[in-house]
């Protein structure tokens, strides 16, 4: 390998990135490049070494589009092993590269999309397809293009035999038509499918969204309900107002809380009575919670709220075990003047068993944010309560009635 070599095989390998920089996509990720005609032009026209760097020149293009460097090296090692094939055997580069997608290119697609990117072994065989189809079509049209290069310049040392043209031509009419209808009636098919399913997405959204309306909308109005309640027995003693907070938490299991605290924000009820480690619900000090603030606000200013306030989820730590909790509070009135809250902790699971009825056995994910943007529950096991969720540029979002 000479300097010249080098020289023209980075040359070309530059024409065939520039080739690859225009991916043509059959669907998610899933493109056919053409750039490998011009590095197997090159090993036909310039020899083996020549055609090995301009096709490692031209598929490091592929990094750029899938992120991963694993198609360099079957694409470079395509070219050096269909060249070589064809150099030491009589085998025309055609026959080589068909070779090597039936063994070893059929064996690197396998390694590479199994154990290093992880891919299902459907998804595999389906790249490893693509990729082996791709190649041998471009294998063939450089072919073309080399026989009538070879043609117009009768001084090439290795003229074309008749069968070898008659053979690629009958390929090439045959194949280019049908290639091109195996692109656009795949990438058709793709995009109608896919309306179909961004048109069945919108409508599980859609549901969704007026189901947890109406899941927290009834919360809501059993919060309402007891803080009404709470306003009406004000001067109740304590035993009575526990068995009230009881019975409502009972009427509603999907609270895991439900309390009232008095104007002092200390809690005057609570059901259950005992948190989980055994410790009484009664007489815990409040008053540092930001919502106090925001219920006395409205007191203050004579605009009674509308409905009873959904806050963003935190994490609670005064009552029970730590962790995410959203509440739902309303403030309660006595005689026009505020005299404490009424609220109850929503029992995330509850939600989350509403969201999975909805998505059912499709792989639809659907999560729940509050309005600083964090995950308050999904579908989906891996995004935690309280996390930072990142939408999807393609996904959809809808602000849920009530909050």
């Amino acid at each position: 390998m000479n300097r010249n070599s080098v020289v023209t095989g980075i040359a070309l390998g530059l024409a065939g990135f520039a080739v690859n920089w225009f991916k043509f996509e059959l669907f998610f990720d899933v493109h056919l490049l053409f750039g490998s005609i011009v590095s197997m032009f090159a090993i036909m026209r310039f020899g083996l070494a020549t055609g090995t760097i301009a096709a490692l020149v031209a598929s490091a293009c592929t990094w750029y589009h899938w992120h991963h460097p694993w198609a360099i090296v079957t694409w470079t090692a395509e070219a050096f092993f269909a060249g070589l094939v064809a150099k030491r055997s009589r085998w025309s580069l055609l026959a080589g590269d068909f070779f090597y997608w039936i063994s070893g290119g059929l064996l690197l697609g396998y390694l590479f999309n199994e154990y290093f990117i992880g891919a299902s072994l459907r998804t595999v065989l389906l790249i490893t397809l693509k990729q082996g189809i791709n190649g041998i079509f471009n294998t063939l049209v450089a072919t073309g293009l080399y026989i009538a290069f070879a043609c117009e310049n009768r001084g090439t040392r290795d003229l074309p035999t008749m069968f070898q043209t008659l053979f690629t031509s009958l390929a090439i009419f045959i194949l280019v038509p049908v290639m091109g209808y195996f692109y656009f009636g795949i990438n058709d098919s793709f995009h109608r499918r896919l309306r179909d399913y961004c048109a069945d997405t919108a409508q599980i959204c859609d549901i969704a969204e007026q189901d947890v309306a109406l899941w927290l909308a009834d919360r809501r109005y059993a919060v309402q309900a007891l803080a009404d309640l709470a306003g009406s027995v004000a001067h109740m003693e304590q035993p009575e107002l526990q068995r009230i907070v009881e019975t409502m938490h009972a009427a509603h299991p999907d609270f895991k809380r439900m309390v009232i605290v008095n104007k002092s924000s200390v809690t005057r009820a609570c059901a259950p009575r005992l948190d989980e480690y055994g410790v009484s619900t009664i007489g815990i000090d409040l008053s540092t919670r930001s919502y106090n603030a925001i219920l006395r606000s409205y007191s203050a200013s004579r605009n009674p709220l509308s409905h009873p306030l959904l806050f963003d989820l935190f994490r609670g730590e005064a009552i029970g075990v730590k962790g995410p909790k959203l509440r739902i509070i309303a403030p309660v009135f006595v005689r026009g003047a505020y005299g404490g809250a009424a609220s109850g902790v929503l029992n995330l699971a509850s939600l989350q068993e509403v969201l999975q009825e909805i998505a059912g056995t499709s792989a639809m994910a659907i999560t729940v944010v509050d309005q600083r943007g964090n995950v308050v529950v999904g579908t989906k096991t891996s995004l935690k309560p309280l996390t930072p969720y990142t939408p999807r540029r393609e996904g959809r979002s809808s602000r849920s009635a009530w909050g």
